[in-house]
C-alpha cells in the first residue's frame, strides 16, 4: 500500500502534467495568456541587421623599369604590378518589429468599431427611409386637406363668381 501511495504521489506531481494544466488553463483565455507571454517573454521591438558588402575594387601600381648600367652590360629589370586597395562597406539596416499582442488587440479594437459603424449604418439607412415615408404622409394628408378645404368653400366661392 505505501509504494502505490509514493506511486501516486510522484505521478501527481510531474512536471508533464503540470505544464499539460497550465496550457490547458492558459488557452480557455487567449488574451490573459498572450498578456502572461509578452510579461514573461518580452519581444525586441527593433532588430539590427549588419550586411557587409566586400567591393573588389583594386588599383594596380605600375612601377617603372629599373635599368642598370654593369660594365658593358646593360641589365633591365622589370617587376609586376602591386595591388593597392581593396575596400569594404557594411550596411545596417534596422527593421522593427511590433508586438504581437499589441497588433491583435488593435485588431480586435478594429472589429468592435466597425461592428459599431455597421449598426449605426443600419439604424441611419432605417431612420431615413422612415422620414422619407413620413414626409409622403405628411404630403398626402397636406392634399387632403386642401381638397377638404376646396370643397367646403366651393358653394361660398360659386356665389361669389356667379354674381
Amino acid at each position: 500500500m505505501r509504494y502505490v501511495f509514493w506511486l501516486l504521489l510522484l505521478t501527481a506531481c510531474s512536471q508533464e502534467r503540470k505544464v499539460q494544466r497550465a496550457i490547458d488553463v492558459l488557452s480557455q483565455d487567449p488574451s490573459a495568456s498572450s498578456l502572461f507571454c509578452s510579461n514573461k517573454f518580452p519581444s525586441k521591438d527593433t532588430t539590427i541587421y549588419k550586411e557587409s558588402i566586400v567591393f573588389l575594387d583594386t588599383l594596380y601600381q605600375l612601377s617603372p623599369a629599373d635599368t642598370l648600367l654593369r660594365e658593358d652590360t646593360i641589365v633591365i629589370t622589370k617587376t609586376s604590378p602591386t595591388k593597392i586597395i581593396t575596400k569594404t562597406i557594411v550596411q545596417t539596416k534596422e527593421i522593427i518589429k511590433q508586438p504581437t499582442e499589441k497588433i491583435e488587440e488593435q485588431r480586435q479594437l478594429y472589429l468592435a468599431c466597425e461592428k459599431r459603424y455597421q449598426a449605426l449604418y443600419i439604424k441611419s439607412e432605417e431612420a431615413e427611409k422612415q422620414r422619407k415615408a413620413w414626409r409622403e404622409r405628411f404630403f398626402w394628408l397636406l392634399l387632403l386637406a386642401a381638397a377638404l378645404l376646396g370643397f367646403t368653400l366651393r358653394k361660398p366661392i360659386l356665389k361669389l363668381i356667379g354674381k
